[in-house]
């Protein structure tokens, strides 16, 4: 079996139009990279590399046809771009940024409605990135990382329903990088916890 069978039998690559051809490339782009996201214990190098992530998706949902997932990656990357200078720059550090981010994800499905009805699963991805933005706004990185494992889970639900099998592949990655991240911390924590004790006796 050759990689365009493989391809033709989990997305429908033949059946396939030029637009969601090209939205499962970027889709698989950024399969890739969300492999790497959550591994670092950096809140910084975390955020930098989901801005990354959410240009792919914001690009892969809009040429899928997801109005609201597009529109929920392209708020996604003005928040991390305000809290990845949160404690650089001063505007960036009032607390409003988060409740103006958390209404305007919440408020994301109104867009799709107006145009194809309301829908109940819409809320699934609009909650998702309103607890990705609380997950962002915290420092300490253990409560980030799984403050987005619970948002990557409802995505992972929504794409299911949807029937967007890149969109699934797409939230394994992050889901697997946020579970070895919480590992490695946790023990790394702990071992340095150990040695503190260690050290003071």
């Amino acid at each position: 079996m050759n990689i365009i069978e493989i391809a033709d039998r989990l997305f429908g690559w033949s059946a396939a139009g030029p637009a969601v051809r090209a939205a499962i490339i970027v889709g698989l782009c950024a399969s890739v990279e969300s492999l790497f996201i959550y591994v670092s214990n950096r809140r910084e190098r975390i955020i930098a590399m989901k801005i990354v992530s959410d240009v792919l998706w914001a690009v892969h949902y809009a040429l899928f046809g997801s109005a609201t997932a597009s529109l929920l990656n392209c708020l996604a990357i003005g928040r991390e771009t305000v809290f990845y200078n949160r404690g650089r720059k001063k505007w960036a550090d009032s607390r409003i940024w988060m409740w103006v981010f958390i209404a305007a994800m919440l408020s994301s499905p109104v867009l799709e409605s107006v145009t194809s009805g309301f829908r109940l699963l819409l809320l699934l991805p609009a909650v998702g990135s309103a607890l990705a933005v609380v997950g962002f706004y915290c420092k300490n990185t253990v409560a980030t990382k799984l403050l987005l494992f619970a948002s990557t889970l409802l995505y992972l639900i929504y794409n299911t329903a949807e029937g967007n099998a890149m969109g699934v592949i797409g939230t394994i990655g992050p889901i697997v990088s946020t579970l070895a991240g919480l590992i490695h911390e946790i023990a790394a924590r702990r071992a340095a916890k150990t040695n503190g004790n260690q050290n003071a006796q």
